[in-house]
């Protein structure tokens, strides 16, 4: 075999490996071994796959295999040899964020070398990219350890401390990365650690210092600016402001929708970003009213009873209530093993957000229903908190979720740290004879939460073998087309739909309660087989090969807007891209629009929901502000297996001025950089 077959074997083989294909990498591997006995790449090679499919000690014996004859000095120069090839595909991995396999090969290289200055740093990185953060400081002390004088490791350990809000400790890394070397980055960093901490003064000692070092650094300016008003002193704070925006005004003029030389009309923009600001909050601070209760087969009795309390303890788990109560025929459980595969996002950033860092699996509570005598719900008004009390006056801890909406298994979701318990009292409690199914959830009237969290429970109650015509109603929203259309193909009868007022409780003869699929936000993947059983009109065999590339909209949102979306449109014409606002069309019509999709882009919003009905394969493009990245839907591209990109929009220079325009980083409007986006396009398309 020539060296030419020899080289497109290894192109294949090295294709094969990266997409993990294992077993056909070896197999070409093998055969240019073969071919060339002589050659130590190809052992290299060969041994990694065995590594990669974790047959470590297979590996190994490859690798020493040329050198059972061998001279000590020709060891150790093959060893180093081994040492620099696997560190070179460890960066490749990391590179991909194939954090995991990455992992995997910079431990093969401590076995080579236990005091490697560069595996220590680089393992770390892997680490942190999988969201193991303790593992990674203690890789990074490691690495500086071993090389004190180098900032990078220093500055890591910074920016995970500052992450997780140990600003302190994070001040204590970074002051010691920039006593090594002046960086304006790393003093801005600091700033904005003392801001945290409420140290004015240091924080505007930083960030004249991180000027200093970069008189074009518009962030440095722009927090420069805040900590001054903190100062009272406003006009500092609106030359520094300008300073900033004369320096980044990307996002303010699409704020503005203006277009106008940067450098004529800064103290212009600025006061119109004010007002603006301003007009906002005020805008966003209107609520609406909340409904009264609404159910016209029941009449008004009870509903002004006596305040019920709070309740006086919680069961972490349902399934601990039922054991307590020996009532294990109150406790049905449907899926016991809701264990999630995790892929890692495709991004243009080096590294991947904090949001994304689960590692490849993520194991979810079982999913059940709960049968309670003489149960309690409460819903408060915004919809944000909510809580399921037993008969003996106790909280069930997974049955009584509230925002934010943390990941499974966080610190602040145990039940001991539920808002209910801060509470002096709860509102009057409406008694109703007879057996209700509770299928109310947080923000029901959010497509996304509607879709994923509220409508696979009844997938639940029915595995559950309960017989629907015994539950006397559902309590669940029925306000919204998409609502009503759901309930419709569930065929639940309008006269046992029974509405609760945010802000109410209710207590029944019996509550029939479905858990969430997983937890709420978080959801197995059954969760998306029963939304296409229910909503669309094939089976997945079925449908036709998608080709469709779709950009959703939300013209009609208050928030998360593209704020130059007529440019994103232009380019997005350029490459076949049709483009759809998905409020106005029934659920069954967005799925059979999303079922032929080959490429999906859009904003952060309810609209991507729909993925659940894209086919696998289908590539997606999730477009957010930098501070509110939610991974909802990445985690659903993970359940029905597409191909997840995203990209970050722009912000107004530095951190705070962007807080004053959007007090609720949820509400940030996105700028996306044309040229950013387009590069993104042209790789989906490639790859």
């Amino acid at each position: 075999m020539d060296d030419l077959e020899i080289d497109k074997l290894l192109k294949q083989a090295s294709f094969d490996l990266e997409r993990g294909e294992y077993q056909t990498a070896l197999a070409l591997y093998q055969h240019c071994l073969e071919s060339q006995p002589d050659v130590l790449a190809h052992y290299w090679n060969l041994g990694l796959v065995y590594l990669l499919q974790g047959e470590e000690l297979d590996a190994q014996t490859i690798w020493m295999s040329p050198f059972l004859e061998e001279s000590p000095e020709e060891f150790q120069r093959g060893m180093a040899e081994l040492l620099s090839f696997l560190q070179v595909r460890g960066h490749q991995f990391l590179d991909r964020h194939q954090a995991d396999l990455a992992e995997t090969i910079y431990r093969q290289t401590l076995e080579l070398d236990a005091e490697n200055f560069v595996s220590y740093l680089y393992l770390g990185t892997a680490l942190s990219e999988q969201g193991k953060y303790d593992e990674a400081i203690c890789c990074y002390q490691q690495a500086i350890d071993l090389n004190s004088q180098n900032v990078e490791p220093y500055q890591l350990v910074g920016e995970i401390l500052e992450k997780l809000q140990y600003f302190a400790e994070a001040i204590s890394y970074y002051s010691q990365a920039l006593a090594i070397a002046q960086n304006s980055e790393i003093a801005y960093r600091i700033g904005l650690c003392s801001l945290h901490l409420q140290q004015v003064d240091s924080a505007i000692g930083y960030f004249e210092r991180s000027i200093q070092l970069d008189p074009d650094f518009a962030a440095a300016y722009s927090d420069l600016g805040y900590a001054l008003l903190q100062r009272s002193q406003p006009n500092e704070a609106k030359t520094f402001w300008g300073k900033s925006l004369q320096l980044d005004s990307k996002f303010i003029l699409a704020y503005l929708n203006l277009s106008v030389n940067k450098n004529d009309k800064t103290w212009s923009l600025l006061e119109q970003l004010l007002v603006k600001i301003n007009s906002e909050r005020a805008r966003r601070n209107r609520h609406p009213k909340t409904e009264v209760v609404r159910q016209p087969n029941l009449d008004k009795r009870n509903l002004t009873g006596d305040r019920v309390g709070i309740p006086e303890g919680f069961y972490e788990t349902t399934r601990d209530w039922a054991i307590s109560q020996g009532r294990s025929d109150c406790y049905r459980t449907i899926f016991d093993n809701n264990v999630i595969k995790l892929k890692p996002p495709k991004t243009l950033d080096r590294s991947i957000h904090f949001s994304f860092r689960f590692g490849r699996s993520i194991q979810l509570p079982e999913s059940f229903v709960a049968i309670l005598p003489q149960g309690r719900y409460w819903l408060n008004s915004g919809q944000t908190r909510s809580a399921t009390i037993c008969s003996d006056n106790r909280l069930l801890g997974d049955l009584s979720p509230e925002s934010p909406i943390l990941e499974p298994g966080h610190p602040d979701k145990h039940p001991s740290q539920h808002s209910i318990f801060e509470l002096d009292s709860l509102p009057p409690c409406r008694e109703i004879e007879g057996t209700i199914a509770i299928l109310s959830g947080l923000s029901n009237d959010i497509y996304f939460h509607w879709m994923l969290d509220i409508l696979p429970r009844f997938e639940l109650l029915k595995r559950s073998g309960i017989n629907w015509d015994e539950i006397d109603y559902f309590l669940i929203d029925d306000r919204q087309s998409f609502q009503q259309e759901s309930l419709q193909l569930l065929a639940i009868p309008p006269s046992k739909v029974m509405s609760l007022s945010p802000g109410s409780q209710i207590r029944a003869s019996q509550l029939i309660v479905p858990s969430f699929p997983g937890s709420i936000a978080w959801m197995p993947s059954w969760t998306c087989d029963f939304l296409k059983t229910l909503f669309l009109s094939v089976e997945d065999g079925q449908l036709s090969r998608p080709r469709d590339r779709l950009y959703i909209r939300r013209a009609n949102a208050n928030s998360r807007r593209v704020l130059n979306e007529n440019e994103v449109l232009k380019l997005l014409d350029r490459f076949g891209f049709r483009s759809a606002t998905l409020e106005s069309i029934s659920v069954r019509d967005q799925a059979e629009l999303l079922a032929n999709c080959s490429i999906v882009i859009a904003p952060h919003g309810s609209g991507l929901t729909n993925l659940v009905f894209c086919q696998p394969g289908t590539k997606v493009i999730e477009i957010f502000s930098p501070n509110y990245v939610y991974p909802c839907y990445w985690l659903v591209s993970n359940l029905v297996d597409l191909e997840y990109y995203y990209l970050l929009g722009e912000t107004m220079p530095g951190v705070y001025l962007q807080k004053l325009a959007y007090p609720d980083e949820r509400h940030e409007d996105i700028v996306v950089d044309i040229e950013k986006l387009k590069t993104l396009i042209e790789w989906v398309l490639e790859s």
